[in-house]
């Protein structure tokens, strides 16, 4: 991205200074412009892709299926707490 846009700034000297002429400046700022929009399409797909992941998993999005306010607070049992040790052979 960055030298996209210092391309652009190269271009519009050299314009400034009646080298180029001005459609050179607009080829760069094209350039720096599809550089932006596909840094924008590659944000919104890193926000979009673990919603994807979580759905193509057969996950729901359904309010009814998440656990309710004591089902999250309430203090689980001992017998769901306890490790016991494996048998060695």
């Amino acid at each position: 991205m960055n030298s996209a846009q210092t391309y652009f700034k190269l271009e519009a000297e050299r314009y400034e200074t009646c080298i180029n002429p001005y459609l050179a400046v607009l080829g760069a700022q094209t350039t720096v412009l599809g550089g932006q929009q596909t840094l924008n399409s590659l944000h919104v797909q890193q926000i979009t892709d673990p919603v994807v992941l979580v759905e193509a998993l057969s996950g729901g999005w359904d309010r009814s299926q998440l656990p309710g306010t004591w089902q999250v607070s309430e203090k689980p049992l001992k017998a769901d707490t306890r490790i016991e040790p494996l048998d060695r052979y």
